[in-house]
């Protein structure tokens, strides 16, 4: 089910306000027929600058340190070099974020960027 959850979003372009990383996953999550992430988490800004000022807002609203954290609220953490198809996962990005999530299918980890798909 990854594979085609893949497949379907490879072509669509990366948007602050509609397809960043986070909609991205609980897009997945969804597909999944899981319950999403929060809207306040994927919705609610446009662009880089505003991200950034409803990113640290949110994290406060959730008393959480970074997305890792929030994330770790929601699910169970494994640290593992061998995470399971569909695992959500997270890295350290050098941007103003800080990290970015996506999710992972065979042996490779898919992250919505604003190059998109990776």
């Amino acid at each position: 089910m990854i594979y085609q959850y893949l497949t379907s979003r490879q072509k669509e372009p990366f948007s602050w306000e509609k397809n960043n990383c986070l909609a991205f996953v609980s897009g997945y999550l969804e597909h999944m027929g899981q319950e999403p992430l929060p809207e306040d988490w994927i919705k609610g800004y446009n662009d880089p600058r505003s991200a950034w000022v409803h990113y640290q807002k949110t994290l406060k609203k959730y008393g959480c340190r970074d997305i890792v954290d929030a994330l770790g609220t929601r699910f169970h953490q494994e640290l593992t070099l061998h995470p399971q198809d569909g695992t959500i996962v997270a890295k350290r990005s050098e941007d103003f974020m800080g990290h970015i999530v996506g999710l992972v299918c065979s042996d490779r980890c898919f992250f919505m960027s604003p190059e998109g798909l990776k």
